[in-house]
């Protein structure tokens, strides 16, 4: 399935920003980089904060790639 059919199932985006709303201290080491692609292609405010508190974990390259999907939105 792609990430940007994901994106559009409202239930699961807002399972994937509860499940991450739940680390209060994020281990970069355990950063999915997909889940932050849906995040982002979903496109609401939540969403991309969300995204944006995880994605600032990831190496510069990782980054560039997962923000490419907030411009799906």
């Amino acid at each position: 399935m792609k990430l940007l059919e994901i994106a559009r199932n409202k239930t699961v985006v807002k399972a994937m920003q509860h499940a991450l709303q739940q680390e209060l201290l994020p281990d970069p080491r355990k950063v999915e980089p997909s889940w932050l692609a849906v995040l982002y292609a979903d496109g609401t405010e939540a969403s991309i904060l969300e995204a944006n508190r995880f994605n600032a974990l990831l190496d510069p390259k990782t980054q560039a790639v997962v923000l490419g999907y907030r411009d799906e939105a």
